[in-house]
């Protein structure tokens, strides 16, 4: 590794993909750049001629993220809880040729502009599709394009303000829009975010997408190099980055953040020099005037040791450095790509929580638009979370999610009209989450209403005309301003009524053929919201009780005993009251229409055992499941389950999960209704993920020569 490396402990999936690069770096230097040898993996050819292996190589790390309590509240500004999941995407990257220029050969023209490797500036991404749900994952994905077409931007320089109509982002959505491609809409839409944020800055160092309040890294008079103006992905520049991920695709455990945020860290990290002080610290770091031979140098006598270090140049780089802050920022960068080069509507949870979320803990985050509440709350001991794969396909940029989400911004849109008079103090507080920073925008619509204010706001038909006459050009103020619940109103009904639109342009668009279930779509994260702060208290109770000590008195071992007892069973009645928050939350989704079959089928099957317990002779005993719930965006994917096993540490509760595999396995062979959308194996067990690892943040980057010089 290179001293610009921030990575602490490698993980074993880490040093898995190092090993990978350096096979590649090996077969370059064996087969040479362009030596003949047979075709026989066209993908492995492509990763070793894309890479200039001489210089150094940037590698990040990305878990995916298991949506415990909150998924498409998100977007309307509700609490979630996401904990980061043991599998992983990691990206190389590297970047050649940003400031030289281009290398003009003897009889080249202003055409024929190439960069440090012989070629025109050339954008390759490579999917390795390492992916157990991807019955080809080793055939693998290219991308590959001219730079000038992908990336470079041509005419004015970028405005202000990145939007779905930005050129770069319009001509990322057509080169990938469906088929082969549309996998490199995230990775490229990353790269687009990036620059324009870079080249787009404000004066103060910080820019407009990035964290004002955050702090530089670097001592004011320190000797680290200065800040280079970031020149921009100009059409002689290649980029090569490399894709391997173990977060399966369509499993609603968000691979597209991941793989955005180890696009991005990645990035970041090999554009250093480029990047604002809030994101790099200084390192201090060696170079030899002259290479010595290493057994000459185990030879050499102190004087000439000392010749040799005086030959040596010490050099203060700037190396990204990512804190929670500079990691927000970041996490808007990759939404930005994913909602206007991908087209995927997705909310700040996922980014967020791949991102700064940390080991065996769960990150509280208050999507208003991203306050962080807690970065790692534990769970308490013996409690643990799953997640069982449906095997059924789930994407964000489905229909019913997006049709959900308009249908969320329309009803806020009514909501806050009816409370125009409202001051901003008057909204509602949430007291006992402690948020440091300013809510920027328009309040989203889980800062607006309780759940009692909001069904108070229910009972007005949208489809009566007469309803919504207007007198003196005044919109008439209805005592409840919301249609009833399950009446499905156009886009013509909605714009009568609120012609200044349902403020989500850019994002999703109102279909004129389509209705929508407004009242539905906005009480879904208004409950949402409440049922997630009661689940959060909730853990943190537990935790507390778990960690108070026993009375000082004569029998302290005895009174110890006692004091868990009761610990474990107040705890067992909360997470009874939790696990029935998730069973309610599962079918709200199935209100919205993100329901499926398969999740509904594991989520019964975990009901079954809540309801049953375990029995021991005439004696009942609690079981060990508690609650389980449909994730992220819905409509397939992964199913939560809530156990826990306080006695043994959880692994009771663990082989009660292997029963519900086990059963929803046999379901599948039975049930045409339940096979997999997916191409998993429908015989064997479905996938489940346990067990955790630390977000981009805290795991930090590698800079590594793979040369073997």
């Amino acid at each position: 590794m290179l001293p610009e490396s921030t990575c602490g402990d490698v993980r074993d999936d880490t040093a898995a993909f190092v090993r990978q690069l350096r096979a590649y770096a090996e077969g370059a230097k064996v087969h040479g750049k362009f030596g003949n040898r047979p075709p026989e993996n066209p993908v492995e050819r492509v990763v070793e001629d894309m890479f200039d292996w001489s210089a150094p190589v940037f590698v990040a790390r990305a878990p995916g993220r298991l949506d415990v309590m909150g998924g498409i509240a998100d977007y309307s500004g509700s609490l979630v809880l996401q904990m980061p999941i043991a599998e992983a995407c990691h990206v190389a990257v590297q970047f050649r040729n940003l400031e030289e220029g281009p290398i003009l050969t003897k009889k080249s023209t202003d055409r024929d502009r190439t960069d440090a490797l012989g070629e025109t500036g050339i954008t390759a991404v490579v999917s390795l599709n390492a992916n157990a749900s991807n019955a080809n994952a080793t055939h693998g994905r290219v991308f590959r394009s001219a730079t000038s077409a992908a990336l470079t931007h041509q005419g004015r320089r970028p405005t202000r303000s990145l939007t779905r109509d930005d050129a770069k982002m319009t001509r990322i959505r057509e080169m990938c829009a469906g088929g082969e491609n549309a996998w490199a809409a995230y990775p490229l839409g990353v790269l687009a975010a990036l620059e324009h944020a870079l080249m787009t800055e404000s004066n103060n160092g910080t820019g407009e997408d990035n964290v004002s309040s955050v702090k530089t890294s670097i001592p004011s008079s320190s000797a680290v190099s200065q800040r280079k103006t970031f020149p921009g992905f100009g059409k002689h520049v290649g980029v090569a980055a490399l894709v391997s991920s173990a977060v399966p695709e369509g499993a609603g455990v968000s691979s597209s953040a991941a793989l955005e945020t180890a696009v991005a860290h990645a990035a970041c990290a090999a554009l250093a020099a480029y990047l604002p002080d809030a994101f790099v610290k200084a390192a201090v770091t060696s170079e030899r005037n002259e290479r010595g031979n290493e057994t000459t140098k185990k030879n050499e006598t102190t004087e000439e040791r000392t010749k040799r270090q005086k030959r040596q140049t010490v050099r203060v780089s700037r190396v990204f450095a990512c804190d929670e802050a500079a990691g927000a920022a970041i996490a808007r960068w990759c939404q930005a790509a994913e909602h206007f080069a991908a087209d995927a509507p997705c909310g700040i949870m996922d980014q967020m929580a791949v991102g700064l979320g940390e080991a065996n803990a769960l990150l509280a985050l208050l999507c208003r638009p991203a306050e962080v509440v807690r970065r790692a709350l534990p769970l308490p001991r013996g409690v643990r979370v799953w997640g069982i794969d449906s095997g059924n396909a789930h994407s964000v940029g489905g229909g019913d999610y997006g049709a959900t989400r308009a249908a969320a911004f329309m009803c806020r849109a009514a909501v806050a009209a009816s409370r125009r008079e409202v001051s901003t103090t008057q909204r509602r507080k949430d007291d006992a989450l402690v948020v440091s920073s300013v809510m920027k925008g328009p309040p989203p619509l889980t800062a607006l209403v309780t759940p009692k204010e909001f069904d108070a706001m229910i009972g007005s038909s949208w489809l009566d005309s007469d309803r919504t006459e207007a007198r003196d050009g005044v919109q008439r103020q209805e005592a409840q301003p919301l249609p009833p619940l399950g009446q499905l109103v156009s886009e013509t009904a909605f714009l009568r009524r609120y012609p200044g639109g349902h403020g989500d342009d850019g994002v999703t668009a109102l279909d004129p053929t389509k209705t929508y279930d407004v009242t539905r779509a906005g009480r879904h994260p208004v409950l949402e919201h409440d049922r997630v702060r009661a689940f959060y208290d909730a853990i943190v109770a537990i935790n507390d009780d778990q960690t108070r000590g026993p009375r000082d008195d004569a029998d302290a071992d005895e009174t110890e005993t006692r004091t868990r007892a009761r610990a474990a069973n107040d705890a067992r009645a909360s997470l009874s009251e939790l696990g029935a928050s998730m069973f309610a939350s599962h079918a709200s989704y199935g209100a919205l229409g993100l329901g499926d079959a398969g999740t509904d089928a594991i989520v019964g099957m975990v009901r079954d055992r809540v309801t049953r317990g375990y029995r021991d002779g005439d004696s009942r005993i609690p079981g060990f499941l508690f609650g389980a719930k449909i994730t992220g965006g819905g409509s397939g994917g992964t199913v939560c389950v809530l156990g826990a096993d306080f006695e043994e540490d959880g692994r009771r509760a663990e082989a009660a999960v292997d029963d519900v595999r086990a059963e929803y396995a046999r379901a599948r062979r039975e049930d045409p209704a339940l096979a997999s959308s997916r191409e998993t194996d429908a015989a064997a067990l479905p996938h489940l993920f346990r067990g955790s690892s630390p977000g981009a943040v805290s795991y930090g980057t590698l800079a590594l020569r793979l040369d073997g010089e």
